[in-house]
């Protein structure tokens, strides 16, 4: 995988229908751990609700798992994990706490509940990709700073951090397929005195 959707914070909606209030959490996870912790989380802050219904993906080994909580099966933790691969999210975690209002929903009413709570927690983030990118440190001096950064930001990498001292220390990571083209540049403008040390591969915001 070279790239992913998930979320960029955590955020929360509600609404009520026939009595029944539903509230959609969602957050954004790096780890199964972490998601069943938020999970435990919000079961603790709502720990008189009558169900906390589930569904998490998570991009390492591809997990993704789903709870209905009590509810009838089917119809609460599958649909939230539907509006999930729907919107093509992972390392998220959705939990849709319902307090029961004594109307019965029926099975379908159910399924459009959780679906909505779900959509709505999801609307109420914000939608982000992350790519496989490499990190990178460079050296060098004031007069090639300024056609160094350029030609980062150009080739859509990102400056996460500059040190001024006596030459001038960039950090920053790109998109590894297109650090071919973008190591091409850097040579040109330094004629071929290039001063640039790998650090690390992660998934980054691009």
């Amino acid at each position: 995988m070279i790239s992913y959707n998930t979320v960029k914070n955590k955020a929360s909606c509600e609404f009520t229908e026939k009595r029944s209030k539903f509230i959609g959490y969602i957050n954004p996870v790096e780890s199964e751990d972490e998601a069943i912790d938020f999970i435990k989380k919000i079961k603790s802050e709502h720990w008189n609700a009558k169900h906390n219904a589930y569904a998490y993906s998570i991009k390492e080994n591809s997990i993704s798992r789903f709870s209905d909580d009590g509810e009838p099966q089917g119809t609460a933790g599958m649909p939230i994990m539907e509006i999930i691969n729907k919107n093509e999210l992972t390392n998220v975690v959705i939990v849709v706490t319902r307090y029961f209002g004594g109307i019965l929903l029926g099975t379908g009413g159910l399924v459009r509940c959780y679906s909505y709570a779900a959509k709505l927690a999801i609307n109420s983030s914000t939608i982000i990709k992350k790519s496989f990118c490499k990190n990178f440190k460079l050296n060098c001096s004031y007069d090639s700073y300024g056609k160094i950064t350029s030609s980062i930001l150009s080739h859509k990498g990102v400056i996460k951090n500059v040190n001024y001292s006596d030459s001038v220390k960039i950090i920053f990571y790109i998109e590894s397929d297109k650090f071919s083209s973008l190591k091409d540049s850097l040579n040109d403008i330094t004629c071929g005195n290039l001063d640039i040390i790998f650090l690390e591969e992660s998934f980054e915001i691009i």
